[in-house]
Order: structure tokens, then sequence, then C-alpha cells
């Protein structure tokens, strides 16, 4: 990795170019901030799950393998990645509708959400 790397409160600052996608000017920081929602901060009973799969079958008509795909410790699109290739897509083609994806999957999250909450089965954790 390039560039220099500490860890700091909530998240990584990454000077240089290391994963921060591409050279910075000099002295400028980012922050990358990863953390897990679902589990953590919250109970959302598959929330995300049903979201990415109704996503997923709006965009690119195929779920691959989704019923037996564990899920945990991965990021989303790593998430759609894995499914479709799995499925036989070829890598290019689940990056060119990649940016259609994220709106539908944010709209279904929210609703996912939304009828949770209605229903008393989304609750935040202790401490939160």
């Amino acid at each position: 990795m390039s560039g220099e790397a500490a860890a700091g409160r909530g998240g990584v600052r990454l000077n240089g170019n290391a994963a921060a996608g591409g050279p910075t000017v000099e002295g400028e920081t980012r922050t990358l901030v990863l953390f897990d929602i679902d589990g953590t901060l919250l109970l959302s009973r598959g929330a995300g799950r049903a979201a990415l799969q109704t996503a997923l079958e709006a965009i690119y008509e195929d779920i691959g393998p989704f019923e037996s795909y564990p899920f945990h410790g991965k990021t989303d699109p790593q998430i759609v990645f894995e499914l479709l290739k799995a499925a036989g897509w070829d890598r290019a083609e689940i990056r060119d509708r990649l940016p259609k994806l994220w709106p539908v999957y944010l709209r279904a999250l929210a609703l996912e959400l939304e009828s949770r909450v209605r229903d008393g089965l989304q609750m935040s954790l202790p401490g939160v």
C-alpha cells in the first residue's frame, strides 16, 4: 500500500493514493469509514437481503445463488459481484449495470425498513 494509513476513531485515514482512489494533493487527508449496521447498530430482520434481491431482479434479472450465499462480513458491491459471477456473469457486465442498481436498492431498502418499523420488527440494539 502506498501512502500512509493511520487508524482514527470511526475509520481509517489515508494519505497518498492507497485505497483512496488516486493521487491526492500534498497534505490532503481522505477519510474512509466502514461499518456494519445490521447486527451491530440495529436488527433489520433481513431488510438488506430483501432489498438487494429486489434490486438484482430489477436490474440484472438474475439473483445468482442468493439463498445459499453467505452475506456476513462482505460489502454490498462484493456481494453483487460474487453472486452474479457465480451465475456466469462477466465482471464488465456486472460493473456496467451497478450505477442503475444502487438507486433501486436504496429505494427498496427504505421500503423494507419502513415496513419492519411499522410492524415492530426492526429495533436499535442497546447503547445506540
